[in-house]
């Protein structure tokens, strides 16, 4: 005679509601996370395209610098940023630095983001 094994295999209703609640805060911390992601994605490129415009037009200074920074922020919507943004002469070179925090919702507390990115111009 055979015996057959009747335990039942798969998962409970608390371990299928601690997964839930997992992906949850995983989805949670994405959905903040991704916007600073591609914000600081952005900033990157803005910093490439003013570099590589000063090699064509290497006759603006620290004005036209900012300037192209400034432009490049409009057309991304990005104003809140332009103070984040400075701009220094470096000898006969520009050194373009952007600094700026966000905040990252934990639920059991705010984690300080600090977001910092230079390049040199030659």
């Amino acid at each position: 005679m055979q015996t057959k094994d009747n335990r039942q295999t798969g998962g409970s209703v608390i371990g299928n509601i601690f997964l839930l609640a997992v992906l949850a805060y995983a989805i949670f911390l994405g959905v903040q996370w991704v916007p600073q992601l591609l914000e600081s994605g952005t900033v990157t490129s803005i910093l490439n395209n003013v570099k590589e415009n000063y090699r064509i037009d290497t006759d603006t200074g620290v004005g036209g610098i900012e300037s192209a920074i400034a432009k490049q922020l409009d057309v991304n919507s990005m104003l809140d940023l332009q103070d984040s943004f400075s701009v220094k002469q470096n000898g006969k070179s520009y050194l373009v630095t952007s600094s700026y925090e966000r905040e990252l919702n934990l639920l059991f507390g705010k984690k300080s983001l600090k977001y910092e990115k230079k390049i040199a111009v030659p």
